[in-house]
């Protein structure tokens, strides 16, 4: 990780390395402390380390679509976008430092860009690929397989694990970027977790 977190910081990414997700998740807390209000793009990885709940615990304003019922995702989506901070995971992270992630939506990546006023990514050891055609086959072959699982969409790779660039209604992989450095507008801090986490 140590390689990586240098290849991050070359790309003006502010990374902390941890040994496991509790003490990653335990960071972010201290760091969205002065944070009113907090979105969360959609991630098992912060599902898994309960950061939801632990927000809400501590006082904050918490804006995620996959905690309101169906006819509020896009209002949680908005307000998410706008908020003082924002926590997701990333699909792949290349040897070199580039982020990349695939949204069927865009709201994930939107406010992973531009919008929010600090944002955390939570990057399990798993999410690591040698070079971006090798984080596009990570993406291809297992989080969106894994994701379209998960989520009970009728999509081929959720039948066969291969991406066949499906273009039906229940297609996830509508949006993808590839980032090659920090956005200037807002701060972006990158945790990189010794643990496998999320898809």
């Amino acid at each position: 990780m140590e390689n990586l977190s240098a290849e991050l910081e070359k790309r003006h990414y502010t990374v902390r390395c941890f040994e496991n997700g509790s003490a990653a998740a335990k960071a972010a807390l201290e760091e969205l402390a002065g944070c009113g209000s907090v979105g969360i793009g959609g991630s098992m990885t912060v599902e898994k380390l309960g950061l939801y709940d632990a927000l809400k615990d501590a006082g904050h304003e918490v804006y995620w679509h996959w905690k309101v019922p169906k006819e509020e995702m896009d209002a949680a989506r908005q307000k998410a976008l706008l908020s003082d901070g924002y926590l997701l995971s990333c699909n792949a992270i290349t040897e070199d430092g580039m982020i990349l992630n695939t949204d069927g939506t865009g709201n994930r990546i939107a406010a992973s860009i531009f919008g929010t006023g600090k944002v955390i990514f939570l990057v399990g050891k798993n999410k690591l690929a040698k070079d971006v055609p090798a984080a596009m086959q990570r993406i291809n072959t297992v989080a969106c397989p894994l994701n379209a699982r998960r989520l009970g969409l009728a999509t081929p790779c959720a039948k066969s694990g291969e991406c066949t660039q499906c273009q039906g209604p229940a297609r996830m992989c509508n949006v993808t970027v590839i980032m090659e450095g920090a956005p200037t507008s807002h701060p972006v801090l990158v945790y990189l977790i010794d643990e496998e986490l999320g898809y």
